[in-house]
């Protein structure tokens, strides 16, 4: 055939099947290799995505429901109080319940668990002197953020609490979480207790799907 000659039509059709065939034989190694590649650099399948930044931030939770009804909380949820260490954190949400001598030494987030747990009981000066739970940045129980929740008194029969958005530090970024004073806990995607949620649970060292989605958390007995 000449150079230039215009193709019959049953071989330019197969010509242009030929070439997307090649296109597509292109995009299935193409996507193949990429497949691999991010199996071999996959990252672990926890969540460890914190801001690596030790940080202690004290949020106050809010009546939600009494006797087992729910009751209309405010609009604007509270804003967090951090601190650059847990101890003073932890000092400042007990309103000295757990001492600052005490909490000097506290550097972990597990060891802000214990000393939560040692505390329980004890009475603070600060009205909102009650710890109901620590959520942390990693599975776990790990990391290097804790975001304390406090009330007035612990869960019981008659008081569920909950804090309507855990604030921009936290937001999108708890991967484990434990309840104190009586308490368990259910965690929201979204804020104001809407979304996918997981629990009840008094602790857990992830929530699944909801890892680092987490916008709301509610606490009941």
């Amino acid at each position: 055939m000449q150079v230039g000659s215009e193709l019959p039509a049953h071989v330019e059709a197969e010509c242009h099947w030929g070439q997307e065939m090649k296109y597509l034989r292109r995009a299935a190694v193409s996507v193949a290799l990429f497949s691999l590649v991010a199996v071999v650099f996959a990252p672990s399948a926890s969540a460890d995505t914190g801001k690596r930044q030790v940080r202690n931030c004290v949020v106050q939770a809010d009546v939600v429901s009494v006797n087992g009804v729910p009751v209309e909380g405010p609009k604007v949820p509270h804003k967090p109080v951090c601190f650059d260490t847990i101890g003073a954190g932890l000092v400042y949400a007990t309103g000295g319940a757990i001492s600052a001598e005490s909490a000097a030494g506290v550097d972990t987030p597990a060891k802000a668990g214990a000393l939560v747990e040692a505390a329980e009981g004890k009475t603070g000066a600060g009205a909102l002197a009650v710890v109901i739970g620590l959520f942390y940045d990693s599975n776990n129980y790990g990391g290097g953020t804790i975001l304390t929740i406090t009330t007035s008194t612990g869960c019981s029969p008659t008081l569920g609490f909950g804090t309507s958005y855990v604030g921009d530090y936290a937001n999108d970024d708890i991967a484990s979480g434990k309840s104190f004073s009586s308490c368990k806990h259910k965690v929201w995607e979204d804020a104001y207790y809407w979304g996918a949620n997981y629990g009840w649970t008094y602790g857990t060292s992830g929530y699944g799907l909801l890892d680092e989605e987490i916008s709301s958390i509610e606490f009941s007995y």
